[in-house]
């Protein structure tokens, strides 16, 4: 990496670590990946709340999987700088006042652009009210669902669903926080009813996924047909979780 490029790394750092220090940062993307995992395209990072903490999420979005993990602040700072002088030669940065470009040539040469930002007062009330959300919409399971489209869009047909998945695990988080259970032991579930397994998978994922609670969900469905299309919505899913742990 050439001197000039160290430079634009180093300022593009600083504009970082001020947006965060400012609570200003709305969305960064790190893209023109050049890594080993040949599956993986691009990763976005927000901040969110995470049972009333403040973190930022990093999804990795694989050709056949999305994959999340949440860091504090000085984690997220240092894992984005590691990943940019690795194996990352794009990155846009973009806070409540301005959007930042940062290219790296195949050379090494970096580029920093800077404009105003895109974002108007409307999408950062509503980028703070999505903030709340107690389920990730970019959560596989919520694709394969149906609730989702292939680039993790709600369908509009599944607002009121993904309303409610919302509000039941809301109202399951504050139940369970005042609850005398150890949350660092396995938690155990039963859904009696389970229908389609809406509600059903996006308990086990807040608890595995969110809470990393070695849990055990299961639903329990009379109708033949919906417990055979739940089975075979949780074996899909288990083989893209494997496929995208070996990066196939």
């Amino acid at each position: 990496m050439t001197h000039s490029a160290a430079n634009s790394l180093h300022e593009f750092n600083l504009l970082l670590v001020e947006s965060c220090a400012s609570h200003s940062l709305k969305k960064m993307v790190l893209s023109k990946y050049r890594g080993a995992d040949k599956s993986l395209q691009r990763i976005t990072i927000k901040p969110i709340l995470l049972q009333n903490k403040p973190v930022f999420s990093f999804l990795y979005q694989h050709q056949t999987n999305h994959i999340t993990k949440n860091h504090s602040s000085d984690e997220a700072i240092g894992l984005i700088n590691s990943l940019l002088e690795s194996d990352f030669k794009s990155a846009y940065l973009s806070t409540s006042s301005m959007d930042i470009q940062l290219d790296i040539s195949k050379k090494g040469k970096a580029h920093i652009t800077k404009h105003k930002s895109k974002i108007n007062d409307k999408n950062g009330q509503l980028h703070d009210r999505e903030k709340h959300r107690f389920v990730d919409i970019n959560r596989p399971f919520l694709q394969q669902l149906g609730v989702t489209d292939k680039q993790c869009k709600l369908i509009p047909a599944m607002s009121r669903k993904w309303k409610q998945i919302n509000k039941f695990i809301e109202v399951f988080s504050q139940a369970l926080e005042t609850s005398p259970l150890a949350k660092n032991e396995g938690i155990n579930v039963v859904d009696f009813g389970s229908g389609k397994g809406y509600l059903t998978f996006a308990i086990h994922d807040y608890l595995r996924h969110t809470l990393h609670n070695d849990a055990q969900v299961t639903g329990v469905e009379l109708r033949q047909g919906l417990a055979d299309l739940c089975n075979k919505t949780a074996l899909t899913l288990i083989i893209k979780a494997y496929l995208s742990s070996v990066g196939m």
